[in-house]
């Protein structure tokens, strides 16, 4: 038979911790193992059983107890410990991981037991199962299964009014284990993850929130080593203080210049930014220029065409520097014969040219061999007699450019 909704009383909906856990509802907290549920709902049940407000608000609330399930850690070197580094009231604690009967608590064949156990508590429960799978004797993979398992639970909250937080795992995508007929059913669900930007922080996230509308994450991290280690939840104004910190660039060392290694100014204190050999390299001459050069004047060696300009004065500022003048070839002849001794003989035809083709070619007009060669070039003038002291005549051209 229907009822009218005008029949249907509205009850509100009380909370343990506002938009996160209620009473009544069961709530799914999953996450990958290792990230720290554990100790996150550890926090929690200390708060409860001490009265403390929940994180992120500032009203504390009436003592409560706490049913703790959990088969995967040892009640003696592990919980026991845990409970105590996050002060909790211990006396206030249940652990239910073992029946009345010694043998281990298993959904949904001991929810009977566990009914019992809430009614024979005083004050508000918080029932917290850690984790869901090791507890299960159905399996979740299927709807029909999952819902055997959270039908129960959440017919135990909202018939004794107790809160009820299930730890569960996630797959390597992120999605929670098992049946989506398990996060259809419930309708509060949480992850939990590592933050990747800051590795030390774990981000409790909403999954789903079907009750509340919208929830907002939160942020704990862990503290303490061994049997010291506790959640310690973080506050809004921390975790900005914390992304500030990270945001802020660290100052690099400044790189010392690295001394010059040019021939020309080895141990001088100019620096590879100052040389001007760096800035001044002449250019190399092109590939038909260099077989124009070899037909005109014989053998044509690549050490003479890459010689480098002659140094000049490291400048200290770059306001000092002469503003730049077009480069203009000039080109002198000088003919030189090898003599005994193995000193060549020079002769300057006393002439210049800015064409180096007219240079060649008046040489080439003149009786014997000559030199064509770069004027303001000590270096490549050098390098031109140098094969004359041991053989014939040679002739030698240079394409270079002055400037």
């Amino acid at each position: 038979m229907s009822v009218p909704y005008s029949q249907i009383k509205p009850i509100p909906l009380r909370w343990l911790w506002p938009g996160v856990i209620p009473f009544g509802e069961p709530v799914i907290l999953a996450g990958p193992g290792g990230t720290g549920k554990g100790m996150a709902l550890t926090d929690l049940a200390a708060r409860f059983t001490r009265g403390l407000p929940m994180p992120g608000c500032e009203e504390e609330r009436e003592p409560g107890s706490v049913v703790l399930i959990a088969p995967e850690d040892d009640p003696n070197s592990t919980v026991a410990y845990r409970l105590r580094a996050a002060r909790a009231g211990i006396a206030m604690v249940h652990d239910l991981t073992l029946t009345d009967a010694g043998s281990p608590f298993e959904l949904p064949a001991d929810l009977g037991e566990l009914r019992e156990t809430v009614d024979g508590l005083p004050g508000p429960v918080l029932v917290i199962i850690d984790p869901l799978l090791a507890c299960c004797t159905a399996p979740v993979a299927t709807n029909m299964g999952a819902r055997r398992v959270l039908a129960p639970l959440q017919r135990l909250a909202k018939e004794t009014g107790a809160a009820v937080v299930i730890s569960h795992h996630t797959v390597k995508s992120g999605q929670v284990a098992g049946s989506k007929g398990l996060t259809d059913a419930a309708r509060l669900v949480f992850t939990v993850r590592v933050d990747r930007e800051n590795p030390a922080e774990r981000i409790m996230a909403p999954y789903k929130a079907n009750i509340c509308g919208t929830t907002v994450e939160q942020r704990f991290t862990i503290e303490g080593e061994g049997t010291a280690a506790h959640a310690v939840w973080l506050d809004r104004a921390a975790v900005m203080a914390r992304r500030e910190g990270a945001r802020t660039p660290k100052a690099s060392p400044k790189a010392s210049p690295r001394p010059c290694r040019h021939p020309y100014l080895v141990g001088t204190p100019a620096q590879c930014g100052d040389c001007p050999l760096r800035r001044q390299t002449a250019p190399r001459t092109t590939g038909a220029a260099r077989q124009d050069l070899d037909r005109a004047r014989g053998v044509l060696t690549r050490a003479l065409i890459t010689t480098p300009p002659a140094p000049e004065a490291p400048r200290t500022a770059a306001a000092s520097r002469p503003a730049p003048v077009p480069a203009v070839p000039v080109f002198a002849a000088v003919r030189a014969t090898a003599a005994p001794g193995g000193r060549p003989e020079t002769t300057d035809l006393g002439r210049d040219w800015e064409d180096l083709e007219e240079a060649q070619e008046a040489c080439g007009q003149d009786a014997g061999r000559a030199l064509v060669w770069r004027r303001r070039d000590p270096h490549t003038w050098a390098a031109l007699l140098r094969p004359l002291a041991g053989g014939q005549p040679v002739s030698y051209c240079v394409s270079d450019h002055t400037g």
